[in-house]
């Protein structure tokens, strides 16, 4: 980790920890915007550590904002900050002014773009669900993939009809509509893949789920430790030892995957390090979760118990950006599309071409 990583995991770490309490997971999910906590994130720069300096934002790199969005899902914090990540680097690439406040992002396809988009207006007609945050957003960034090219445009949240729903962590999962047809200038995203939205969405996920695997491993080695059951730790058991053994190994295993998409996710061919990161991150959620509530017993599935924020987020991220039974077809479909004389390349470079995610 270098200074500025660690600079940040310190200052994000203390941040969260001071302030994303039970009670504030709780107001969060009964529909409190916390206010007060995203200005705590504005004042600390967290919002626009990707946006260019020219735009008021920091400048960092993918990999030194890796911490924080470990962090944040780590602490469960309930705002839009990896989407206002995500959406003020996709700005940066379209050389788009970065608007105030909470953003958020969302996919546009060809049914979406009345009209050909080479750059300029375009009208954007429809629908698009499973929006994160979209109703606590001030502006949605539109990532528009068409022609085997990506495009970016911002448009007011309030200027689109919202539907909001939330998914099994409680989080804002909305439809945003644009009516008969909303006028929107689309521009290119320069060097980044068509589907750039869908891997970065991915990235961010498999971080969130890293950190939030973290957290159940450090309450389950806690409360292992302080309960006593047949006149011994529960740590004492041997079965308690393994859950807590291969959640622990699962944990490091999705947060080292993380950890190499965002190292590679500036460089010329992020696709498999990405798309490997989130099929680790899929797969070893179902068992750090169902692990961590066996070591809790029946005192984890209640609502007054904290476990639940970090487990109900790893089953809702897991299927956000793509599956890891998603991600691992199309893997599949690149390496046998690719030939035998790639396979080695691809493992100890980390590169393989996934072509088209449709």
């Amino acid at each position: 980790m270098n200074e500025m990583q660690s600079m940040l995991a310190d200052t994000a770490a203390r941040l969260f920890e001071e302030q994303i309490t039970p009670e504030v997971l709780a107001r969060a999910e009964a529909g409190d915007p916390l206010e007060d906590l995203w200005t705590l994130v504005q004042q600390q720069g967290f919002d626009l550590a990707l946006a260019p300096e020219e735009a008021g934002g920091s400048g960092l790199d993918w990999c030194t904002v890796y911490p924080l969005v470990l962090l944040s899902g780590k602490f469960s914090l309930p705002l839009p900050l990896a989407e206002t990540l995500l959406a003020t680097w996709l700005l940066g690439k379209a050389g788009l002014p970065v608007p105030q406040g909470r953003l958020t992002v969302a996919r546009l396809g060809p049914e979406n773009v009345r009209t050909a988009a080479q750059g300029g207006q375009a009208q954007i007609c429809g629908s698009v669900a499973d929006v994160p945050w979209a109703a606590a957003a001030d502006h949605i960034v539109l990532c528009a993939e068409l022609e085997g090219a990506a495009y970016a445009g911002v448009i007011a949240a309030p200027d689109t009809t919202i539907d909001t729903r939330l998914n099994i962590a409680r989080e804002p999962r909305c439809t945003v509509s644009f009516g008969e047809g909303v006028p929107l200038e689309l521009v290119p995203l320069q060097g980044v893949p068509a589907a750039a939205l869908t891997y970065m969405g991915a990235m961010l996920r498999s971080a969130q789920m890293a950190g939030a695997a973290e957290r159940l491993l450090q309450q389950s080695v806690q409360y292992a430790d302080e309960r006593v059951q047949f006149g011994r730790r529960l740590s004492a058991f041997q079965i308690i030892q393994q859950h807590i053994a291969v959640i622990a190994c699962e944990a490091a295993a999705m947060s080292a995957a993380a950890s190499y998409a965002f190292s590679c996710a500036d460089g010329d061919a992020p696709e498999l390090a990405i798309a490997a990161a989130k099929i680790r991150a899929g797969t070893g959620a179902g068992k750090v979760a169902s692990l961590a509530h066996a070591v809790h017993g029946a005192i984890g599935f209640t609502y007054e118990h904290t476990l639940h924020y970090s487990s109900r987020r790893l089953w809702a991220w897991r299927s956000e950006y793509g599956s890891h039974a998603w991600w691992s077809e199309r893997l599949g479909r690149a390496a046998i599309a690719a030939g035998p004389q790639q396979w080695w390349p691809a493992l100890t470079r980390g590169t393989l071409p996934l072509g088209s995610l449709q």
